[in-house]
């Protein structure tokens, strides 16, 4: 199950100050778009040995769609409602769509451009059995042989590759990383009180190598990109179901 799209846009956008002026302009251009979201800030720590900045952060009165300004990259994040059980997100290109609305909506000229793009979603898998967990370890793992003998409760895979990518006009290395963890824990569910979970949680993160630091995307072409990121991480998706199922 999805339970979160999110697409960053790293640029120079230290002249988005949380002051009344831009959120007046951003609400007013929210609007337009049909984006009905509420104005916030948000605490950024750049550096350990400064107070925190202020920067503005717009949502959802269901919490379901957020759009953070932080100084130097933006974060649009969609997101499923829990408290809500039909609650779903839409497709990945309705996802590019709304993507592209929040950063016509937000930028404050055109000619703003972004050094690195990026395309996270996050998935958490139905309740398991205990066993298929363990099965999913196995697979995963060419463990020590104690974790073969005592299979851990918790554990985390992480693995990157490094690979071309065209979109938009532009020719790009992307890295493609993928993090499945086993998590247990405690959450609230839609009837208000605590609920024990044991769960697989897995992220897909696309994203532009930081390597090369030249300011080159303009929002256009990031609908674009993320159609590009979406068929790696289909094609990323679809190799890890034939291998764990």
């Amino acid at each position: 199950m999805r339970i979160s799209n999110q697409a960053s846009f790293f640029a120079n956008l230290v002249g988005i100050e949380a002051n009344t002026a831009n959120t007046l302009k951003i609400l007013t251009e929210l609007s337009s778009a049909g984006l009905d979201l509420l104005p916030s800030t948000m605490q950024e720590i750049s550096n350990p040995m400064m107070p925190p900045t202020q920067r503005l952060r717009f949502a959802s009165a269901n919490g379901e769609i957020e759009i953070n300004i932080g100084t130097g990259r933006l974060d649009v994040i969609q997101q499923r409602n829990f408290m809500v059980p039909e609650s779903e997100l839409g497709s990945t290109a309705e996802f590019a769509t709304l993507v592209s609305k929040c950063l016509k909506s937000v930028l404050p000229q055109k000619g703003v451009l972004a050094n690195r793009l990026a395309l996270i979603v996050r998935v958490v898998d139905e309740a398991l059995s205990p066993e298929t967990m363990h099965e999913r370890f196995r697979t995963l793992f060419n463990a020590p042989a104690f974790y073969k003998g005592n299979v851990p409760t918790e554990w985390t895979f992480r693995a990157n590759v490094v690979s071309d990518t065209e979109f938009g006009g532009f020719s790009d290395r992307i890295n493609t990383i993928l993090k499945i963890e086993r998590v247990q824990g405690q959450a609230i569910d839609s009837a208000g009180g605590w609920k024990e979970f044991d769960r697989i949680f897995t992220e897909y993160d696309i994203n532009t190598v930081a390597t090369n630091g030249a300011a080159r995307f303009p929002y256009e072409v990031v609908h674009e990109f993320i159609g590009s990121a979406s068929k790696v991480l289909d094609d990323v998706e679809s190799d890890l179901a034939s291998n764990v199922s």
